[in-house]
C-alpha cells in the first residue's frame, strides 16, 4: 500500500513538473495585463472574477484607485 502511494505521488509531481516546464515556455507569448481598480463592492467581485482567469495572461500590475465616490479614503463598506 506504501509503494503504491509513493508510486502515484512520484507521477503527480512529474507530471506537475512537466506541466509548469510547459507554461513556463509559453508564458512570454501570453498578452501582457495591467489593471486598475478601486476598492467598490461591484470592483472587488470584478477582481476575483478576474484573479481567477489570471493564468490565462500575465498580469504586469494591479493598481488601486480612489474613486471620485471616496473622497475620504477607501470604501471597505
Amino acid at each position: 500500500m506504501r509503494r503504491i502511494f509513493i508510486y502515484n505521488l512520484f507521477l503527480v509531481i512529474l507530471a506537475f513538473c512537466w506541466v509548469s516546464s510547459v507554461y513556463a515556455q509559453n508564458r512570454n507569448s501570453l498578452p501582457r495585463v495591467i489593471v486598475m481598480t478601486d476598492a467598490e463592492t461591484d470592483d472587488r467581485c470584478s477582481m476575483v472574477h478576474f484573479l481567477l482567469h489570471a493564468n490565462d495572461m500575465q498580469v504586469d500590475a494591479i493598481i488601486q484607485t480612489n474613486s471620485c465616490f471616496q473622497k475620504r479614503g477607501w470604501s471597505y463598506e
